[in-house]
């Protein structure tokens, strides 16, 4: 399958079907916007681009036809930003807009008042 035929959703109501390059491309462009000249900028970028890499796996493909169901799209790209790029925000980034962010434990309620 070329790169050109993989799409990041099912068509639109016009019957539009949305390229996954162009949709990551779009997502790091806005992201990097968002974040300005904060010094983060790079992995805002960073984070778009990978977000949704995975969708580029003939599963996730299949997923758009209705051929398959649960596939994870997401996990990949916090692996690739944590291992190859020590980028942890961007891996929070993909992680967050995905599913949500975890805690690894119970948080205590605050003990004093601020006046």
């Amino acid at each position: 399958m070329d790169q050109r035929s993989y799409f990041a959703h099912s068509a639109n109501p016009a019957g539009v079907w949305h390229r996954l390059g162009d949709h990551l491309d779009a997502v790091a462009t806005r992201a990097r916007a968002l974040a300005g000249s904060a010094p983060w900028a790079d992995e805002a970028d960073l984070a778009g681009r990978l977000h949704d890499i995975a969708k580029y796996g003939d599963l996730f493909q299949g997923r758009l036809r209705g051929e398959q169901s649960g596939i994870d799209h997401w996990s990949l790209g916090a692996w690739i930003a944590l291992r190859h790029h020590k980028a942890i925000a961007a891996a929070l980034a993909s992680q967050g807009h995905h599913i949500g962010l975890q805690h690894g434990g119970t948080v205590a309620a605050p003990t004093a008042r601020l006046p």
